[in-house]
């Protein structure tokens, strides 16, 4: 059976992470050994030489590297210098705003670069040649009930002990593409209309302090923004929500795939990636990008509509089932691993 070896970025939730992970579990004559190594950052080169070691033992047949930071190790990895010929295909994703000359240089030695959007494969072409690019469509896991339709327990994760709290949900890797910062700016305008209204912000990067600190700014002594930091449950806190905030500049898909699946309804800046994945007033509520007043306005005029809420959640949540289902992100990213399925 083929091997794959997982190289992955140190940097939150990311969503190229996700979908990989969803497309090896979907990969029946892929080796199930299948080793998974994550990195800090390039010029970490002990743990390089040990990411190097294991990559050796393993000999893969195809290296998927996902994120800038693991796209920049792999640049530095020399496989055949320690006997791994021939060298394995190597595919990337998750890295289509490459930081620095490094990465670029592990895109462009990419035998395959995976975009889960037409927004992101276009960020790609100015890095990769097109013929090395290939659009896939994103895969998200729906749960069933016994009768087979669609459905996501409530989790009883909540902020706070209030039951007539609302909570606004928001993923990313704090960096400037997540739409974070944003996110707060956007809650500090919404949060007057109730002392019950607060902010959920899940996952850890660069700049989640720098967010924080905005936030306790802008806030004073009524900070209603809370951390969840980086939890391997990312569903289950967003079931928990009562909205999620998809307020990324570029990517989000498959975070908001991961809201759709919890049966939440999504207001999201409108951008190339997530066009690709909701439709406006039926899954969810497209706004302009960058656009925090419109992200309030629309947000503060759903949550006085329960049953558009209930309508919202219910079809995102079986659109994501019958249109991303994660068989068919599996088949994808198989014939581009040039693995059978």
């Amino acid at each position: 059976m083929p091997r794959v070896f997982l190289l992955l970025s140190d940097g939150g939730p990311t969503g190229a992470a996700t979908q990989a992970r969803l497309a090896l579990a979907g990969l029946p004559h892929v080796d199930r050994d299948t080793s998974t190594a994550t990195v800090r950052h390039a010029l970490d080169f002990n743990a390089l030489n040990a990411v190097r070691g294991r990559i050796a033992r393993v000999h893969p047949d195809v290296l998927h590297v996902v994120g800038s930071g693991a796209v920049r190790s792999a640049a530095l990895l020399k496989l055949p210098r320690v006997g791994v010929k021939p060298f394995p295909r190597l595919v990337v994703s998750g890295c289509d705003s490459p930081d620095g000359w490094l990465a670029r240089r592990g895109l462009a030695r990419a035998d395959a670069v995976l975009a889960y959007s037409p927004g992101e494969a276009g960020r790609y072409r100015a890095y990769v040649r097109a013929e090395r690019i290939h659009l896939i469509p994103p895969g998200i896991f729906v749960r069933r009930d016994a009768e087979g339709s669609a459905t996501v327990a409530r989790a009883p994760l909540r902020v706070a002990a209030n039951p007539r709290e609302v909570t606004i949900a928001a993923v990313g890797n704090f960096d400037r593409w997540s739409g974070l910062k944003t996110a707060v700016w956007a809650f500090d305008l919404l949060k007057y209309l109730s002392p019950e209204f607060h902010l959920l912000l899940i996952g850890d990067g660069p700049d989640r302090e720098a967010v924080d600190r905005f936030g306790r700014t802008l806030g004073y002594d009524d900070y209603r923004v809370r951390f969840a930091g980086l939890s391997a449950d990312v569903p289950a806190w967003l079931a928990a929500a009562d909205v999620v905030w998809i307020a990324h500049e570029r990517g989000g898909v498959s975070v908001t795939l991961e809201a759709m699946a919890a049966g939440m309804p999504v207001v999201a800046m409108r951008t190339s990636d997530t066009e690709s994945v909701v439709r406006d007033g039926e899954t969810g509520l497209l706004v302009p990008p960058g656009d925090r007043a419109a992200l309030a306005a629309a947000t503060a005029e759903l949550l006085k509509r329960p049953d558009d809420l209930r309508r919202l959640g219910e079809t995102a949540r079986r659109v994501a089932a019958e249109r991303f289902p994660p068989h068919q992100l599996a088949k994808a990213v198989a014939a581009v691993y040039d693995v059978r399925n």
